[in-house]
């Protein structure tokens, strides 16, 4: 009970939709949350000791949209302004990543978006009409890419078959009917070495799958590391763009464009002096109409290793303060702060 209490005390810093929540209730065609397994995929996973359970690694060429471009049609059930945030959605993505998005002619394998009763998607290319399914409630570009990223071929975060020594998963917290949301990967089925990114947009929050208790949704999963939280995570971080770019063969270092972060407001100035850009109440806001001004843009996103290193001699203050772990700031000491806030 001591330890449930403890658990009930951590609330989320961000209350945003989560995909596993819209689709919490959608059991019979979907796994691990939000993914759609073909016969042959269901298969492989039904076996955890098979060599080939790690759908994305083991089939390289069969599951892979060639030349990095994706054919696409969204449904016509959409309304415009919905249409419209879809191809908002994939036009960021394909600024920051080396995958590209067409409208479909003739192509043989596309990608059906679709507006069904939840968010999900099939992992890697199948082949044929694909289905990619996005109800209302998942018309956040968060949780297009997030979809996207498993059409793509990628799979969960939170899965990896190294995850325990970077999250503990406390079962007892979690709903007996979710159990297998947490399953692990085969540890002979991953082929990347990045470190382990809590801040992925492919890793559910520490409540995903959470029995309720007294109103209040129990903890699931509990980072490991250090001044690190389990928040909702609604942009791509710098290791997604990472492994993209590699799993796409990118060339040259692709870095996010600078139109993805102009202010939208011609007094964002002005609000900066008064402050604005520091006061929690007013993040929401200003996240949306000065992010150049406030200092939110991430940074570039690299093919290449960069120095890990503090550039500013107040980090150590900042960490003890527990600025790092706050969502607010995390973007600034991501650039501030590499080295001792552990992005890095």
């Amino acid at each position: 009970m001591f330890y449930v209490i403890l658990f009930l005390l951590w609330l989320p810093s961000v209350k945003s939709v989560q995909i596993w929540q819209i689709n919490e209730n959608q059991k019979d065609l979907t796994t691990y949350g939000d993914m759609i397994l073909t016969p042959s995929q269901r298969q492989r996973y039904a076996h955890k000791d098979s060599s080939v359970r790690h759908l994305f690694i083991k089939e390289t060429t069969v599951n892979r949209w060639q030349n990095n471009t994706i054919p696409f049609v969204v449904s016509s059930k959409y309304s415009k302004q919905n249409a419209e945030i879809i191809l908002e959605a994939l036009k960021s993505f394909e600024e920051k990543t080396c995958f590209q998005f067409k409208p479909r002619v003739s192509e043989k394998d596309y990608l059906f978006i679709d507006a069904l009763d939840g968010c999900y998607s099939y992992v890697g290319k199948t082949g044929g009409r694909q289905l990619l399914s996005l109800s209302e409630d998942c018309l956040a570009d968060y949780i297009i890419w997030h979809e996207v990223m498993h059409a793509i071929g990628i799979e969960h975060e939170h899965q990896r078959p190294d995850r325990d020594k970077y999250i503990r998963v406390v079962y007892e917290n979690v709903d007996m009917r979710q159990i297998a949301n947490f399953d692990k990967l085969a540890e002979n089925g991953v082929e990347y070495t990045d470190k382990y990114d809590y801040q992925s947009i492919m890793h559910y929050d520490g409540f995903a799958f959470g029995k309720v208790m007294h109103g209040q949704r129990l903890v699931t999963m509990l980072p490991l590391a250090r001044n690190v939280r389990l928040d909702d995570n609604m942009k791509l971080s710098f290791l997604d763009i990472k492994k993209l770019n590699r799993i796409g063969k990118c060339d040259s270092e692709k870095e996010q464009s600078n139109e993805l972060c102009a202010d939208k407001d011609n007094s964002c100035n002005s609000m900066k002096n008064r402050g604005l850009c520091e006061m929690s109440f007013y993040r929401s806001t200003m996240l949306k109409l000065c992010p150049h001004s406030c200092g939110f843009c991430s940074p570039p996103a690299r093919l290449h290793k960069t120095t890990c290193e503090d550039r500013d001699v107040n980090c150590e203050s900042y960490a003890r303060n527990g600025f790092c772990s706050e969502k607010f700031y995390k973007t600034i000491h991501e650039v501030k702060c590499a080295k001792t806030c552990g992005y890095c």
